[in-house]
């Protein structure tokens, strides 16, 4: 009999400690893996999350710095919003906040991506990465 209550002690305790109703789990919706241009050493990956996130993180070992940004969707491409930073010619650093940084377009081949930079992106786009579906 006491045997018999430690097993289902123990199964109830195990039983109590999971949580199947985990909010801070959230689902990805898109992992892409972007270079500066297709022979570049490392990797950049963007992770897009359903809660209107995104991680970056890079195989880059001098950039330690996993940035977060957030996106709306904006027809087909995806606009990256984050805080724009300027550092003027006497070191003054102006951070403007929840600003358009990037513009991520589904490219022409199965699971290919371009980020551009939002500046001056409808009239002449400039590309920062070319990425893939992973």
């Amino acid at each position: 009999m006491k045997k018999n209550s430690i097993i289902f002690l123990t199964t109830f305790f195990l039983a109590s400690c999971g949580n199947s109703d985990d909010v801070s789990q959230v689902n990805k919706l898109l992992t892409i893996g972007c270079k500066y241009n297709p022979g570049a050493l490392y990797e950049d990956t963007f992770i897009f999350y359903e809660d209107r996130t995104v991680s970056r993180s890079s195989t880059n070992k001098n950039d330690k710095n996993q940035t977060s940004y957030k996106f709306r969707e904006q027809g087909e491409e995806y606009i990256l919003i984050g805080d724009e930073t300027f550092i003027d010619i006497n070191n003054v650093k102006t951070v403007i906040p929840d600003s358009d940084l990037y513009v991520v377009k589904k490219g022409y081949g199965s699971g290919s991506y371009n980020i551009f930079y939002t500046i001056d992106y409808e009239t002449d786009p400039t590309r920062l990465f070319v990425c893939k579906k992973k």
